[in-house]
């Protein structure tokens, strides 16, 4: 499970907040656009991979990430995240997605 956000990286390594999900954990949370990611729950994500990234982003439903974030301005700050799941909206009613959804966590519980 997801904060919904997307990032980009920039040209000094760091991942920077593109776009926050209405219904994520991100769009509340104090996380902002062009917000420059330093520290995923202590760990420093300059120059991180995509995948080591996601390593950080993405557990289990409704745990925190804390990120240690720069402002544009400069200015650093602590903010909380918490994962949370939505299912999006689709023309058929989300059911093949959530059906997709269902599978895919069977199956990472080994089920």
């Amino acid at each position: 499970v997801g904060i919904g956000v997307t990032f980009r990286k920039n040209g000094e390594g760091y991942y920077v907040v593109k776009k926050l999900l209405e219904k994520g954990g991100a769009f509340n949370s104090g996380l902002k656009l062009d917000d420059r990611i330093l520290q995923g729950n202590g760990e420093n994500l300059r120059g991180v991979s995509m995948q080591a990234l996601g390593k950080i982003v993405l557990g289990p439903e409704n745990s925190a990430i804390l990120f240690n974030v720069k402002a544009p301005d400069d200015s650093t700050r602590t903010v909380r995240v918490f994962r949370i799941y939505h299912l999006p909206v689709c023309e058929d009613g989300g059911q093949e997605q959530e059906d997709e959804h269902k599978q895919k966590h069977e199956h990472e519980k080994g089920g």
